[in-house]
């Protein structure tokens, strides 16, 4: 719809975001929110929010058959997820210090195992539906043998990281 196109760039217009209108990966997510929501957030937080979210919740209405699916609404299974990234994000940004990350390291297992705060939904579970049930489309498999990845942009990994350091400051009640 032409229409919709211009509302889009219209938007984008007034945004200063050079580095999501350059990137085809960023773009095409929030061109994805847009779809899905009518509109761009206009704080930069929110629209990396809600990207996260929108790739989240097309993983969850498509797998209907794991477990983790099954014991969760739909919803609940976004924000574990959402809560899962922010943890992978935090370990591999400042504790691993990399961008590049094997699912088979010792390291990347035990912080994950040391920050994952989540009741009711296990480590293993969550982990294997992000990587195997389709949400995996944040992330940039670069050798599937090895089982290594990237996020698919460092500013979504910086700030899911920020997103972890906030949600266990509010978990201790600090401010």
């Amino acid at each position: 719809d032409a229409g919709r196109i211009d509302e889009v760039v219209e938007t984008l217009g007034g945004m200063d975001v050079p580095d999501i209108i350059g990137s085809p990966f960023l773009l095409s997510l929030l061109i994805n929110v847009f779809n899905e929501n009518g509109e761009i957030p206009s704080r930069r937080d929110l629209l990396y929010r809600e990207q996260v979210r929108w790739v989240l919740r097309r993983a969850a209405a498509k797998d209907s058959a794991s477990g983790l699916v099954k014991s969760l609404r739909a919803e609940e299974l976004v924000e574990v997820g959402l809560e899962f990234l922010e943890c992978l994000a935090f370990v591999c940004h400042l504790d691993l210090k990399t961008r590049d990350f094997s699912l088979t390291d010792d390291a990347l297992r035990r912080g994950l195992t040391r920050e994952w705060q989540r009741h009711g939904a296990s480590l293993e579970a969550i982990q294997a539906w992000i990587f195997e049930g389709g949400s995996v489309s944040l992330l940039s498999c670069l050798d599937a043998e090895r089982q290594t990845y990237r996020f698919g942009h460092l500013s979504v990994q910086e700030f899911l990281t920020a997103c972890f350091l906030l949600r266990c400051r509010t978990r201790s009640g600090s401010d």
